[in-house]
């Protein structure tokens, strides 16, 4: 630090006629250093100072971090890298000239990843800072699937320590994981190396937290270099000469001057060279000159230019003198430390948004020469990135190769790697469910199988599916067809029975002419059934359901037309002699017929224009089938489809109620009422059936849908008469119509 503030008060560029000084606080108690804080908050109220650098240890920082923040007095750590300093609402003035223990567990992730290293134990020191990095890290690895097998603390407590060490290191042997990752503080990993070298563990990769990775006395453990190959992260060294000058001239002795006096005197702020004491062995000497060889000379040095180049933007300086002369308050200071940017001995020095340093971490590696250690530099991890030389490393196996740490069990074909381990640690084998697919060893997941094609549990490949649909093969499309069949066979006989005995009195009776339309509908109606089965394609999926729509709608359009036709003959003929003059003239029945349908085809082209039946094919009814099927569209149009059939047939209900008192071959109130409600009914089961529930079958049940709507009909309408004709033709002459007739008049004089 002191070499760094006689820098900036001789530039005549930086701080041009400004002067820093700055106060030394003994951090050895917590005392001492609280009271030093107190001291400072106080001094920023007085506006001399206006920034504070340090303490290097985590614990200290905190309790001073909070005090500093009530006063927004910028603190820059140099060595305190705690994982909850990431917590930038708890401390919004402090910023780090080293990177925090998120940013090494990061590191130490992508080091894994690079090795392919996922099976590994952790250690790590009883204290609350190394627990909450190992538990960082175990949720850091679990989502790159790298498994902590083993998790060890190590206890403080030096009368439990060997103990538990054993079974640590027993549990580490046990687990197989060839890579140990170990957060501790000095004392607690020289204790546990020493009980590894005691177990004669070989062959292990150790990954050394910053804390320990390049201690001297670490490697001064007995036998250490046999456990196996070190590697290690440490912030990055650069060495500062002018420092270990400045050393050597601060604490140079003579024998004329041995004054007890200390070596610098505070006066006004600087800081000078006075008398240093004498009798200063040799060995503290090189103590004090190597200490300019380690990691937080830089550090430091850099946190006050960073003050420095912010003080610099605050007071406009320029080359010659600094031109803002008011007073100067730590917040403001502390906004322009977050935006310093600057190149300081070919470093660049600046904080990211969360008041993290530039500076990465070195990686490094312990190469052995016979008993003495040489910490080599092997690579960086910087702003996110990993760079190694990976010839650099002597590996403790054969030919050098670098060691492998797996899972105990490598998933084979078929399988993948299971969420059910410690720790979401993927190191258990499941079986690819149906559907799915793997064809490599070691895999985390399955890959899906396209929408053609399925597979099996535990598959390596994917199969095509089978296509299915209804055949009649299958036993109920038979039973179906054959009762079509059947029905298309009486509707022929029907139709060639009224054809020969077309003049007769009870075909005339059950509407003439009109009975050859009805039939030839229900003809239609009952073929329209052939497309309800077989492959379906787009063009049978439109038309199928609005041709049985269209021709069961002329069929119940003639029987309600002829039941009209009969209670007008009837009921109102005399009463309206014209309108039925009309009506015979202009051949009432049939232009009734074609509107009626022609309403039916309207409500079709509506259905098909806005949401028309698809061809579809459905992988979710079979796990190795696709079904290819018709849907029907929106169910609304479906049902206005039908809704209008319904409403035809509750018109033929009234005219039937109407007609109940005619003479017998002209009243069919019960039949028409009953064919009708089979109907009905047959369509509303479908119609609920098809909005509550899928399958295979809804097209096999649309099939008997239709086959009981014609049976209905020619049941109760057209095989009646078709008996009559056939087996009782006394019963078909004007002589016995005329005489029913007759009874009817004479029955109704009567009433009257």
């Amino acid at each position: 630090m002191r070499l760094a503030i006689e820098e900036i008060n001789n530039s005549t560029s930086l701080l041009p006629n400004i002067t820093l000084g700055y106060d030394i606080f003994d951090t050895c108690h917590e005392l001492l250093y609280m009271e030093a804080a107190f001291h400072l908050v106080s001094e920023t109220q007085a506006s001399t100072v206006i920034a504070v650098v340090g303490p290097a240890i985590s614990e200290m920082t905190m309790l001073t971090s909070r005090v500093f923040s009530l006063y927004l007095l910028p603190q820059i750590n140099y060595g305190a890298n705690d994982l909850i300093f990431a917590q930038k609402e708890l401390f919004p003035t402090l910023l780090h000239m080293v990177p925090t223990d998120e940013y090494q567990v990061q590191a130490i992730v992508s080091l894994m990843e690079e090795f392919h290293w996922e099976w590994i134990a952790i250690v790590g020191s009883n204290n609350k800072s190394a627990q909450g990095t190992i538990q960082r890290f175990i949720s850091v690895a679990a989502e790159k699937n790298i498994c902590v097998s083993v998790q060890g603390i190590i206890p403080s407590d030096p009368l439990l320590s060997k103990k538990i060490i054993n079974e640590i290191v027993r549990s580490i042997q046990l687990s197989n994981a060839n890579v140990t990752v170990v957060f501790s503080e000095e004392n607690g990993v020289k204790e546990f190396f020493r009980v590894v070298t005691e177990m004669n563990v070989t062959d292990i990769v150790w990954i050394a937290s910053d804390s320990w990775s390049v201690l001297n006395d670490v490697p001064t453990v007995s036998s250490i270099q046999t456990t196996g190959t070190v590697l290690g992260l440490t912030t990055k060294l650069i060495i500062l000469s002018q420092l270990k000058e400045l050393i050597q001239q601060a604490i140079a002795c003579t024998a004329q001057n041995s004054s007890r006096n200390s070596p610098w005197k505070n006066g006004t702020g600087n800081w000078s060279l006075a008398s240093s004491p004498c009798n200063i062995s040799s060995d503290t000497l090189k103590l004090l000159v190597d200490a300019c060889a380690t990691r937080t000379p830089f550090y430091t040095y850099s946190a006050v230019y960073a003050v420095a180049h912010a003080l610099h933007s605050l007071l406009q300086c320029n080359s010659v003198s600094c031109h803002n002369s008011k007073i100067i308050q730590s917040w403001q200071v502390l906004s322009k430390l977050k935006e310093v940017n600057f190149t300081l001995r070919d470093n660049k020095i600046y904080f990211d948004n969360n008041a993290n340093p530039s500076t990465g971490y070195d990686i490094i590696t312990w190469n052995w020469s016979g008993n003495k250690v040489i910490f080599k530099t092997i690579g960086q991890y910087h702003s996110g990135q990993l760079t190694l030389d990976k010839t650099l490393i002597q590996w403790k196996t054969p030919n050098n190769t670098i060691p492998f740490s797996y899972c105990l069990k490598q998933c084979g074909p078929g399988q993948f790697k299971s969420d059910k381990g410690t720790y979401l640690c993927f190191c258990l084998c499941d079986d690819c469910p149906e559907g799915t697919f793997q064809n490599q060893s070691g895999s985390s997941y399955c890959f899906p199988c396209p929408d053609d094609m399925w597979s099996p549990a535990k598959s390596k490949a994917c199969y095509p599916r089978t296509i299915q649909y209804l055949t009649p093969d299958d036993p109920n499309i038979t039973a179906l067809l054959i009762a079509s069949s059947f029905g298309m066979f009486s509707v022929v006989c029907c139709m060639l029975i009224f054809a020969i005995k077309l003049h007769t009195p009870i075909v005339k009776a059950a509407g003439g002419k009109l009975c050859f339309i009805m039939l030839g509908s229900l003809l239609i109606s009952i073929s329209s059934m052939n497309l309800f089965f077989g492959k379906p394609n787009k063009t049978i999926c439109l038309i199928r359901q609005p041709l049985f729509a269209i021709s069961f709608t002329t069929c119940v359009s003639c029987i309600l037309v002829r039941s009209f036709q009969i209670v007008c003959i009837f009921k109102m003929a005399t009463n309206l002699p014209k309108a039925y003059n009309y009506w015979v003239k202009y051949r009432g029945p049939y232009v009734c017929v074609c509107i009626l349908t022609l309403v039916q085809c309207l409500f079709c082209s509506l259905w098909l224009f806005h949401s028309p039946p698809t061809f579809t094919a459905r992988n979710d009814l079979s796990k190795n089938e696709t079904y290819v099927q018709c849907s029907e569209g929106h169910f609304i149009g479906l049902g206005m489809v039908f809704s209008y059939i319904t409403l035809l047939c509750i018109a033929c209900f009234v005219f039937a109620f109407l007609g109940r008192q005619l003479p017998k071959h002209y009243n069919e109130a019960k039949l028409i009422t009953f064919s009708m409600l089979v109907f009905i009914l047959s369509w509303v089961c479908f119609l609920m059936i098809y909005t509550t529930t899928d399958g295979k079958y809804i097209s096999a049940l649309q099939m008997f849908s239709v086959l009981t709507s014609v049976y209905s009909i020619l049941c109760t309408f057209f095989i009646p008469k078709c008996y009559i004709i056939l087996f009782q033709p006394q019963f078909n002459t004007k002589d016995h119509f005329q005489s029913v007739i007759h009874k009817y008049t004479t029955r109704n004089k009567s009433v009257k």
